[in-house]
């Protein structure tokens, strides 16, 4: 597996949620596994407005010879106007008789295109009608949309279509064939998702999508940047200068720099169909990079500091933030009880609009840790490709929704797989732009928040509550023979980005 670490910290520190680097055999009161923990189709788019509906009649429109008749059907059609003069607010609006695809099911046509959600109150409407077995609306329906990036097909498997035989796979091509009522693609455009986390490198296939940013890790007692790493405390940088441990103390052993953040930017934005390196979930959104993270882990205090930040609300001493978060991404954390800082925090971006989506760890436990069991805020596990809870994942009471993480399963060992995105070359410095394939509930979380992204450009008035609502209501049940199947504690099933995108789409 690849080199991956969990970032430890003292007691008031977060910790970031990666692998652990240490073979271990999970205790009693952890999940089982099936080994020891390891260190390391076609979719609908919906297009602005649309009159079509395919409607199924419970009798066929067949004459006295049983031969098929036109104007029986176009009568059928025409009937229903009398049960259904007027819908969602459309004034007038009428059906028509299109043509026929058998004798009991007809194409249909309303007076005047209206947009889905109109739409789909007449389905509902029309539904209700005796005479009629089904009605549905008759999509358009376009080719797949593949990103030609270098390494989407062989190696972004978390983003590929489940029905291709990867039942873990999060279903971003479909999604991304889908459009806003503008006419947009789906990607996240004009939406930002802040990543509270190490920092960026910045990275070729990414740059382009980061804007603003901040450093919000202080400098340690006694005013020395052990922390930091980067001679100075607070200021507008958010670059990683690397969290490698150089010297080892009881917390925190010798370990490379993991450019975590890097890696979790990518996954939430990574450019797009651009002929290199690798696809983001949102590939159109940007991010917001917000350095709460250093050398052996930050604070809760620095944490808290940077979500406010990333919502747009005032923090002292730091100037405002104009490229508001509308989803922030916290792929860290430590055990215990949401705390009142936590929970104070999360609750205030909320009221302000932005949804919070957090890691649940990786300990294998059965239990949550904070922030990702604070009220309000979105907790990710993680699956691998086969789709059963990684071994490593934490689940428990207050889990949402799974994602891919990658790595080996409890249950269904699978191959192992990581989660390809942008990292670094250096060991201890930045040095060149790599991609690397990593496995955690940390790369599990900015799945959802990319997803999170997309209903927020589909719907920009959307609330939090109903991103979370969306993303729970539609996730794929939990599969088969894997961990997590009929458990309440792994959250509302696997991650599903059409699936999410549709029901926001349907659904005012």
């Amino acid at each position: 597996m690849s080199n991956l670490k969990r970032l430890s910290a003292l007691a008031a520190t977060a910790i970031v949620a990666v692998v652990a680097t240490a073979q271990l055999t999970p205790p009693t009161g952890k999940k089982p596994t099936l080994r020891g923990l390891d260190p390391l189709t076609t979719s609908r788019a919906a297009e602005a407005p649309m009159n079509r509906l395919i409607i199924k009649f419970k009798d066929q429109a067949m004459d006295k010879s049983g031969a098929f008749s036109t104007a029986l059907a176009a009568g059928h059609v025409k009937a229903l106007n009398i049960s259904t003069p007027q819908s969602a607010g459309v004034k007038n609006l009428a059906l028509s008789y299109l043509r026929s695809i058998e004798p009991q099911t007809h194409v249909v046509l309303t007076s005047e295109k209206i947009h889905r959600s109109s739409l789909s109150s007449l389905v509902k409407q029309i539904a209700q009608d005796p005479r009629v077995e089904y009605v549905e609306i008759d999509e358009k329906v376009y080719p797949h949309f593949v990103p030609n990036d270098t390494f989407f097909l062989g190696q972004q498997w978390n983003l590929q279509n489940p029905a291709l035989g990867l039942p873990g796979a999060a279903n971003l091509t479909s999604a991304w064939d889908r459009q806003t009522t503008g006419n947009v693609v789906v990607s996240g455009a004009n939406v930002v998702v802040a990543v509270l986390d190490t920092g960026y490198r910045p990275h070729a296939d990414l740059s382009a999508n980061i804007v603003g940013g901040y450093d919000f890790v202080s400098p340690d007692l006694g005013g020395g940047f052990t922390t930091a790493n980067d001679l100075d405390g607070r200021d507008p940088s958010a670059l990683d200068p690397g969290d490698a441990v150089v010297n080892a103390t009881a917390d925190c052993p010798i370990s490379s720099s993991s450019w975590h953040g890097t890696h979790i930017a990518g996954l939430v934005s990574a450019v797009g169909n651009n002929m290199a390196g690798v696809s983001g979930v949102a590939y159109g959104a940007r991010v917001l990079p917000v350095r709460v993270l250093g050398v052996c882990g930050g604070y809760t205090s620095d944490i808290a500091d940077g979500m406010h930040w990333a919502a747009g609300l005032a923090v002292i001493g730091v100037p405002n933030n104009t490229n508001i978060a509308k989803v922030i991404n916290l792929s860290l954390g430590t055990s215990g009880t949401c705390s009142n800082t936590f929970q104070q925090a999360v609750t205030a971006v909320r009221a302000a609009g932005s949804v919070v989506v957090a890691s649940t760890g990786n300990d294998a436990a059965l239990s949550i840790g904070q922030p990702a069991n604070c009220n309000g805020v979105i907790a990710v596990t993680a699956h691998t490709k086969a789709g059963d809870n990684a071994e490593y994942a934490d689940v428990g009471a207050g889990t949402a929704i799974s994602a891919p993480g990658g790595g080996y399963g409890s249950w269904i060992l699978g191959d192992g797989s990581g989660i390809y995105s942008t990292s670094n070359s250096g060991l201890t410095t930045p040095g060149g732009d790599t991609f690397e394939a990593k496995a955690g509930t940390s790369f599990a979380a900015p799945h959802v928040a990319g997803v999170a992204a997309l209903l927020f450009q589909v719907k920009p008035t959307i609330t939090p509550g109903e991103v979370q609502s969306r993303l729970m209501n539609s996730a794929r049940p939990h599969p088969l023979g894997t961990y997590c199947y009929n458990s309440s504690a792994c959250g509302a099933g696997l991650l599903d980005a059409d699936a999410a995108v549709s029901l926001t789409q349907d659904v005012t």
